[in-house]
């Protein structure tokens, strides 16, 4: 807009757009509605380009998004440094999804007796055109308080999904693919019609896919217990992610179709440093012969870790003492190699 005199102005012109925007119309015959975030900025105090001008009209944007939407808000300089570049990260992201920008890497689980890949754990990253592979340690915070995720999430799970049929295909009959499921995800009021939208369009054998959820989302939720219940009937199994590192109930391993518990590597790292963490991977290796689950350690380094584990029968690990997270067609090497052998 040109020749604004003044922001009163501007304001009533913005919501007379939010309010004609914001009218009932009708397509084939059915009632629709719709309302519109709108971000603001001018010139020149909110930048002297278009380029900065419409980045910081975007920026301001996702505030009124955040905000509750159908809403306005100008840029504002006063934006602390934390929340303009959690902004701007959320703007990435955005775009990065549009063009396709994540990919899965996979890192082996190993079967501990005969050395062999029985499984791999997929792993999210970002191919950023200018600052090359970011790990989610970056991203995901500001995915999942945004929303974002579970959009992510849906890519992550058809993505890992199809990559497993391949493998399938090409022999690997009973490799497992884990997928990591956050808070966002699980609690998304979608997250099963998702689940049964992948598994139809892929053709995915269920067993063949194991959901990683922490024990943290579990605990005193009983829409996430409901949640668990119905991803088991699907025949999809189901572990507890950085198992031990919580508010463990060990009621809810009795209450919750769980698979496999999945020891946290802040335990590993500590093999042979700290007795107080051997003597709780014991128990947790104890607790889950008796209850008839598998456990996998993450985190393996170390020959000494991978004996020690070995010794009080962890039959599954994970680790860069085997492998480092691996591109899909790496594992595909891996896959012929052990058919080989």
């Amino acid at each position: 807009m040109n020749e604004i005199s003044d922001q009163k102005f501007l304001i009533d012109i913005i919501n007379r757009l939010l309010k004609e925007i914001a009218t009932n119309f009708y397509v084939a015959e059915r009632e629709l509605h719709i309302t519109a975030s709108i971000g603001v900025s001018v010139y020149p105090k909110d930048g002297k380009t278009p380029e900065e001008l419409l980045r910081n009209a975007d920026l301001a944007m996702y505030i009124a998004k955040r905000d509750g939407r159908n809403k306005f808000q100008f840029y504002e300089h006063n934006l602390n440094e934390e929340s303009l570049l959690k902004l701007e990260k959320e703007s990435a992201l955005r775009r990065a999804i549009d063009n396709q920008e994540f990919v899965l890497y996979y890192q082996p689980q190993i079967d501990t007796n005969s050395r062999k890949m029985i499984g791999v754990e997929a792993l999210l990253r970002w191919q950023h055109p200018s600052q090359g592979l970011i790990s989610p340690i970056e991203f995901l915070e500001v995915a999942e308080d945004s929303g974002l995720i579970v959009e992510i999430g849906k890519w992550v799970f058809k993505t890992a999904c199809q990559q497993a049929c391949n493998w399938h295909q090409a022999g690997a009959k009973q490799l497992r693919v884990a997928i990591n499921v956050s808070n966002r995800q699980i609690n998304d009021n979608n997250f099963i019609q998702m689940l049964d939208e992948v598994l139809a369009e892929t053709k995915v054998d269920p067993k063949l896919i194991q959901l990683e959820i922490t024990e943290e989302t579990v605990i005193n939720n009983e829409r996430v217990v409901n949640v668990i219940n119905e991803i088991s009937k699907r025949g999809i199994r189901v572990a507890f992610d950085d198992f031990g590192t919580g508010n463990s109930s060990l009621n809810y391993l009795r209450m919750v179709p769980i698979d496999q518990l999945k020891i946290d590597r802040s335990f590993i790292k500590n093999i042979n440093h700290n007795k107080n963490d051997e003597v709780i991977i014991r128990a947790i290796l104890s607790i889950a012969n008796d209850l008839e689950l598998d456990v996998i350690a993450e985190g393996v380094e170390t020959n000494d870790q991978l004996q020690f584990l070995s010794k009080y029968n962890c039959h599954e690990i994970q680790g860069y003492y085997f492998s480092k997270p691996l591109a899909a067609e790496d594992v595909s090497v891996l896959i012929l190699n052990d058919k080989a052998t």
